[in-house]
């Protein structure tokens, strides 16, 4: 029973790393794509979509919306998707905080 715990104390660990590579790569293609949608329009709107990436996101999943008239762009898939990685790397790195589970008597 030991050998499992510790078998899954180290999946969690890989998985936690695993998403944390996730995360980051998937953050650098978030931040290019609104990087690239801004590159159409004026100069201010790019250098605000550059130094203030997370409004700049809000508001292109905004503008997104308001021209297709739905939310299933590209660029609120990979938003959702990076959301969900950190929750569930948060869960992991919960999980592994409180590894082992207390013993019962």
């Amino acid at each position: 029973m030991k050998c499992l715990w510790s078998i899954c104390g180290m999946l969690l660990g890989v998985l936690s790393g695993m998403i944390g590579m996730l995360l980051t790569a998937l953050a650098m293609v978030i931040y290019l794509s609104t990087i690239l949608l801004s590159l159409g329009t004026n100069i201010p709107t790019v250098l605000f979509t550059v130094f203030l990436p997370l409004i700049a996101q809000a508001y292109w999943i905004s503008e997104l919306r308001a021209a297709t008239g739905t939310l299933f762009h590209p660029l609120t898939v990979l938003c959702v998707a990076w959301l969900t990685l950190l929750g569930i790397r948060i869960f992991a790195q919960n999980m592994l905080a409180n590894w082992p589970p207390p013993q019962s008597s």
